[in-house]
């Protein structure tokens, strides 16, 4: 315990050495974590509204024309056991030119004078749950058309779907790939500024090696240090990002509405920031290992 204490004493006097320099590494590592989280933190919140806004999507399920009464009824039965399937609401062709001349709005009069046997009777479907779910039930829905008796074509959101599926896998792979190069940045920052440590303490270690102590007892102190900077300048970032997240949000609120506001979007979990932290702590550690490595072999 007294070795440990030690150590630590030793370590916590390096970073206050340097102040500029141990700046630097903070503000740089702080930086690259911010970087990283960013690309995670979108991905995470575009994932969450593709959900919310897959949550209450339609599908519109066309009949053909006159179709018999007991078609329609098993239609609608099949469509009430689809998986995500919330609500099948009837939607007569009188209230399909309504709902045609209502979303028209002043160019209403084009469509007035269109007879109604013109549109087809259809059921439409109201989805729910996560995109997986609303996607599969999309499917589902959409392999009916032409095999089911009675239904005539399937209108779904089923591309614009998979393309935020595409695009949230994409940002988490560039994310993936981007913090791989991080931590071999901020590695690298770290060993430059121990190196820089172990340097000027090299008197400092003849005189400890000519009393007896051991290689791994004189690295000790730097390795707590890199550990320590990698963990700080992580930190740091969380701070930062929370304060980003909550600014950006606002802000996205304002301009997008309730739909995209701060109590809809969701910061990193607890989980995924304990881990970021460890990755910090170990970043620095492996930079200091390999600055006093190269110091000790010089």
């Amino acid at each position: 315990m007294f070795t440990f204490g030690y150590h630590v004493k030793r370590a916590l006097s390096g970073v206050r050495g340097r102040p500029f320099a141990q700046g630097l590494t903070l503000g740089s590592v702080a930086l690259a974590f911010v970087l990283v989280g960013s690309v995670f933190l979108i991905a995470q919140n575009l994932n969450r509204l593709t959900n919310d806004w897959g949550s209450g999507a339609t599908v519109a399920v066309d009949l053909v024309e006159q179709v018999p009464p007991a078609d329609a009824a098993r239609i609608k039965q099949a469509l009430r056991e689809t998986p995500g399937v919330k609500r099948v609401t009837w939607i007569s062709p009188t209230q399909a030119k309504k709902r045609l001349m209502r979303s028209l709005g002043p160019d209403a009069q084009v469509v007035a004078n269109v007879e109604e046997s013109f549109l087809p009777a259809s059921y439409e479907v109201t989805l729910g749950g996560d995109r997986r779910t609303v996607l599969e039930a999309q499917r589902r829905m959409t392999r009916m058309a032409g095999v089911v008796p009675g239904i005539e074509s399937v209108r779904t959101v089923e591309t614009w779907f998979h393309q935020l599926g595409r695009l949230v896998a994409g940002i988490r792979l560039a994310g993936a790939a981007l913090g791989l190069m991080v931590l071999l940045a901020c590695a690298y920052i770290i060993m430059a500024t121990i190196r820089l440590r172990f340097v000027d303490r090299r008197e400092e270690q003849r005189v400890m090696r000519l009393m007896g102590a051991t290689e791994r007892f004189i690295r000790t102190p730097f390795l707590l240090e890199g550990a320590a900077q990698g963990l700080a300048g992580a930190a740091l970032s969380i701070g930062i990002l929370y304060g980003l997240f909550l600014v950006v949000g606002s802000r996205a609120e304002a301009i997008f509405g309730t739909s995209v506001s701060v109590s809809r979007l969701g910061f990193l979990p607890t989980a995924q920031l304990g881990y970021g932290l460890v990755v910090g702590a170990f970043c620095g550690l492996v930079g200091a290992v390999f600055a006093t490595r190269s110091e000790v072999n010089a």
